[in-house]
């Protein structure tokens, strides 16, 4: 049986893929929040956004869009969660 714990870091073992950009302090946060660390290292944010990963994609047309993949902790209420954006690219 796989413990919550267990299940966090195969989590952040494979959000972590490919993430060359990811400093080592920006892992450390997301692996301590994601344990229930609750420390804010921002004291005056409440929730702190890490960037993952950016891409290029054609879209219909040949439109180009950036599509920004980050990580938000909500230090009020102890949720996280993986987020994209898309935005037109020049």
């Amino acid at each position: 049986m796989r413990t919550e714990g267990n299940k966090q870091l195969l989590i952040a073992q494979e959000m972590f893929k490919g993430r060359q950009n990811l400093t080592r302090e920006h892992k450390a946060l997301i692996l301590g929040f994601m344990a229930r660390a609750r420390e804010n290292p921002y004291p005056n944010r409440e929730v702190v956004t890490i960037k993952l990963n950016d891409r290029v994609q054609e879209e219909s047309e040949g439109k180009k869009v950036l599509i920004e993949t980050v990580f938000e902790m909500n230090y009020k209420t102890g949720m996280w969660r993986k987020l994209q954006y898309k935005r037109p690219h020049q």
